[in-house]
């Protein structure tokens, strides 16, 4: 089932959350951009938003790190090659950011359910009934 498009209210004022740092700031007034040129933003999304920026700005931070290793391998006590902390927490990271991402619709796939969702929006507008007999 394709995600429906809620109407955003286009005087909405959204500030970022001042405990951001001024790099997740940025993170978040671009991807608020980005939400408004899909028609998306809403003050609901605040806290959500921030954590997503929380999680970008951590895996930028975690990717510029990992770029600096000079090997991915790390050791445990035991001595046995297991795969360095860093490169373990950049994968859980970017993780994260991509599920938010997703919530978002700033993935692909996420976008192609988002533009269905405005059609399907746009023809329960134009015929209620029509939708719900299509949608079912």
């Amino acid at each position: 089932m394709a995600l429906r498009v809620v109407p955003v209210d286009e005087g909405a004022r959204l500030d970022p959350p001042e405990w951001l740092t001024n790099a997740q700031k940025v993170i978040w007034l671009n991807t608020l951009d980005e939400l408004r040129q899909l028609g998306i933003a809403d003050t609901a999304d605040r806290d959500a938003l921030a954590q997503y920026a929380v999680v970008t700005e951590l895996a930028q931070r975690l990717a510029r790190a990992v770029a600096s290793l000079g090997s991915f391998t790390a050791y445990n006590a035991a001595g046995t090659p297991v795969a360095h902390p860093l490169l373990v927490s950049l994968d859980r990271a970017q993780a994260r950011a991509m599920r938010y991402a997703r919530e978002f619709g700033l993935t692909p796939s996420a976008r192609g359910a988002l533009h269905a969702g405005k059609q399907d929006t746009e023809a329960a507008n134009a015929s209620p009934a029509a939708f719900y007999r299509t949608a079912m």
